[in-house]
């Protein structure tokens, strides 16, 4: 079993034991990954059972396994499309409220949320045109991930938004360097042989 669903399984077999009545049927379906049978890669397994209680343990169970990898990846695939912009790759609006929500009500002992914008934006944009924007937007987050963690929440919730929820940190001045760091990556100019046009980015920053 793979280890992130050891959990998984585990809450399966305890759902399985737990508190039965006489005459219960009771159906349990949990799906992981299990490792092939050529000992590299795992696949995605569904697990089907069908339990029947005399008092409160099972006496009779049925089962059925089945391989559903390739439902289950392309499940993934789409899952991310939906959650990810496509640009950048991180996180979208909707899918980076919902993982913030999500990671708040864990009470978290500190975390930071760090919205940055980027300055000049619609000038090289205006400027240089709309592919050269892109570029520009792609630097952005390619700086983003190379100064956070890869913990670290990082979303794109507009069209020169970003936003980046940093995930529990010893101490403010941490996240005071992070934002340093990429304020100098960020600090460049953008152009041709006929025009340069400054480019830097602005940050603001909640504590929790």
């Amino acid at each position: 079993i793979h280890k992130d669903d050891q959990e998984h399984l585990d809450t399966y077999i305890d759902a399985l034991y737990s508190n039965g009545s006489p005459g219960e049927v009771r159906r349990i379906v949990q799906k992981f990954r299990m490792r092939g049978k050529n000992g590299i890669g795992y696949l995605w397994v569904e697990l089907r059972m069908l339990a029947y209680y005399d008092v409160s343990m099972p006496v009779m169970v049925f089962g059925a396994m089945r391989n559903i990898n390739d439902e289950q990846i392309w499940q993934i695939k789409l899952q991310h499309q939906a959650e990810h912009d496509q640009l950048t790759g991180f996180l979208n609006k909707i899918a980076l409220e919902r993982h913030a929500e999500d990671f708040l009500n864990s009470k978290p002992n500190r975390s930071a949320l760090i919205i940055i914008d980027a300055d000049n934006f619609k000038s090289i944009n205006d400027t240089f045109g709309h592919l050269f924007g892109d570029a520009v937007l792609t630097e952005m987050a390619m700086a983003i991930r190379k100064v956070f963690r890869p913990i670290d929440f990082m979303g794109r919730i507009g069209g020169d938004e970003f936003v980046t929820i940093v995930r529990e940190f010893p101490d403010e001045d941490l996240v005071t360097k992070y934002c340093t760091e990429l304020g100098n990556e960020l600090r460049k100019s953008y152009g041709n042989e006929d025009k340069q046009i400054p480019f830097s980015i602005s940050m603001g920053i909640a504590f929790y």
